[in-house]
């Protein structure tokens, strides 16, 4: 089967294993990876020389993609780059190049990823037929989305034949919300996130600590880890609390200034950085106070690495309780620090779960069994 698969850099964790996975498959995969000024670091993708001029550029013109290259060298890599990041005339004309390149390539199916920009409307509208739409939040976080994401979703529900979601529990409120029909929702799941900068060797906060990291927005509940951590450092003396990610911290400066079990690390996290921080994590920690599935989870287990999640959203089917990390109740700060607790003070309980997570990793959520299951949608 040729696959083309349209996707953007904030994905590029969860996108490479599994197309890896396709080509181990016997598939030829083009991956067109849409970058634009906002989102050149992420997860996996750390693009420091961008390209100034529209176009699509072989991955070779990046050398902050070589890694990706290296991770995945069956795949085809084109970088739709849209340096001025808007929906504006030269975004459609460059969607227009990649529309020839497409049919040029004649794929038997065109994945696309997330909600599709404008411009992209009338591409899909052409593959129509052959448009399969993977949504990663089918319910927006905080129930929020501004006007023309929401628009151009609904828009995807005309257009798209087929729609791909992460987890079942949130099917119903997707369908109904963006009026698509329960036939065309297909599901499949998340396995563990690949490390392309297998460094643990960068610098890493001293003594036993429980990690928060990813960018900071109000859903996750990072007030409400420091509230329980409040509680923690009473009872487990010497373990600190280390949050560390981008974004604008909602929470009041009181909470954690003169702190000295908190550890605040507000900015972007590379790589190795990241790597290094859950590897020598006791454990990872999700407080969300919503969710839909976490890209945390996966990137922790992915170094065997467990996690304390709150029962919100689908983080419930991803992580065990008790046997690749804890489940406790949302939007419980007491709860929360019970469980923190436990977990510190267990750690041959830890490192059973480290060995169940290794186990589970070449299990059923392997993306070779994930691959195939796209390709059961695509099939069907």
């Amino acid at each position: 089967m040729k696959i083309v698969y349209c996707s953007t850099p904030p994905f590029a964790d969860c996108d490479a294993p599994l197309l890896k996975a396709f080509c181990a498959l016997g598939h030829e995969v083009h991956y067109f990876l849409h970058i634009a000024p906002y989102s050149l670091r992420t997860t996996l993708i750390d693009i420091r020389t961008p390209i100034s001029e529209f176009g699509i550029f072989p991955v070779s013109e990046f050398d902050d993609l070589a890694a990706l290259q290296d991770y995945m060298p069956g795949v085809r890599i084109y970088v739709v780059n849209n340096p001025d990041g808007k929906n504006n005339l030269k975004a459609f004309q460059l969607s227009l190049k990649e529309k020839a390149l497409i049919k040029k390539i004649a794929p038997d199916v065109i994945q696309y990823v997330e909600t599709p920009a404008p411009f992209h409307l009338p591409v899909l509208w052409h593959f129509r037929k052959k448009a399969v739409c993977t949504i990663h939040d089918p319910v927006p976080h905080l129930n929020r989305m501004k006007k023309l994401e929401r628009a151009c979703r609904y828009m995807a529900s005309c257009i798209f034949p087929k729609f791909v979601l992460l987890n079942k529990r949130q099917t119903e409120e997707f369908c109904k919300q963006f009026r698509v029909k329960p036939s065309k929702v297909f599901y499949s799941c998340l396995g563990p996130y690949p490390c392309l900068s297998d460094s643990s060797e960068a610098p890493y906060p001293d003594g036993k600590y429980v990690l928060i990291f990813g960018r900071i927005t109000p859903y996750k509940g990072i007030d409400a880890g420091i509230a329980a951590m409040d509680t923690v450092s009473g009872i487990c003396p010497g373990v600190s609390l280390v949050i560390a990610g981008s974004g604008k911290l909602y929470f009041d400066a009181s909470l954690y200034k003169g702190k000295p079990y908190i550890k605040l690390m507000n900015r972007y996290i590379t790589s190795e950085e990241q790597v290094s921080l859950i590897r020598h994590s006791l454990f990872v920690m999700c407080p969300y106070t919503e969710a839909t599935q976490s890209g945390v989870v996966q990137t922790a287990f992915g170094l065997d690495t467990p996690v304390l999640v709150t029962n919100v959203g689908a983080l419930a089917d991803a992580v065990e309780d008790g046997v690749t990390g804890r489940v406790v109740e949302g939007n419980n700060v007491s709860a929360l620090a019970d469980v923190m607790a436990e977990m510190i003070k267990d750690e041959a309980g830890l490192e059973a779960m480290r060995e169940n997570i290794r186990a589970k990793n070449e299990g059923l959520k392997a993306w070779l069994n994930i691959a195939q299951k796209y390709l059961d949608v695509y099939n069907a």
